[in-house]
């Protein structure tokens, strides 16, 4: 799927949504118009800017903390029969979690043997924290297929819905009627509070500084859609 096919695809999910959609039409523009033009059965034209609210370091850490997870069952599945059969007793209820805290795969990926002897070496039914090698564990029992693995990574989170959005005020389209942001958020890493600290920022737009007419923040997938009318002076 190339942008265009990406970016209309979103689009419609979001117009049905809101109401654009059925009863209107949608096209692909380039630069230096906006990104969607919608045009309604009741003759009017809209412009969209589409731009994604992505937290880059965050979405790096969870694409990391996947493969992290795979590299356990790897390792795991890789113990000889007889440590297997110990491992699935041991911690057949058990979800583990572990701070890697700033080293890379391949680093992991090294230690984990010795990791997965240590975790052997615990007492049946054992669950709390306790130091194993060189990292950091706490392990909790419950009513679930175990073992589960959660490594922790340190993540700073920050809210890029502002900076997101600051970005487009600062670019010139040629369309000259209604334009409108669509900023949508395809994995949410929105944090509390993030819809008051938006009405603020955006409350001191005005016509005069920002040439959209709309800004709309859709979450992917959902019918949740933040809207915000630009103070017209």
């Amino acid at each position: 799927m190339n942008k265009e096919e990406k970016e209309r695809s979103l689009f419609n999910e979001f117009a049905l949504v809101a109401g654009f959609l059925p009863g209107g039409e949608l096209f692909s523009k380039a630069p230096p118009e906006p990104d969607i033009l919608y045009k309604g059965h009741d003759g009017s034209i809209i412009a969209f800017e589409l731009v994604e609210i992505t937290d880059q370091d965050l979405e790096c850490a969870i694409n990391k903390g996947l493969s992290l997870k795979n590299e356990c069952i790897s390792c795991m599945e890789s113990l000889s029969s007889e440590k297997r059969i110990k491992f699935d007793l041991l911690y057949d209820d058990a979800d583990i979690s572990f701070d890697i805290k700033a080293m890379t795969i391949p680093k992991v990926r090294e230690t984990l043997p010795r990791f997965f002897d240590g975790l052997l070496d615990l007492p049946s039914g054992f669950s709390g924290h306790v130091k194993v090698n060189s990292y950091d564990v706490s392990i909790s029992r419950g009513r679930f297929k175990g073992p589960c693995f959660n490594p922790i990574q340190s993540t700073f989170i920050a809210d890029e819905t502002e900076s997101t959005i600051s970005k487009k005020l600062n670019k010139k389209y040629t369309h000259q009627g209604d334009i409108r942001l669509l900023a949508y958020i395809s994995t949410d890493l929105t944090l509390p509070g993030w819809r008051a600290n938006l009405d603020r920022f955006l409350g001191l737009l005005n016509s005069q500084t920002c040439q959209f007419k709309k800004i709309y923040v859709y979450k992917c997938g959902t019918d949740e859609i933040y809207t915000h009318d630009i103070n017209d002076i």
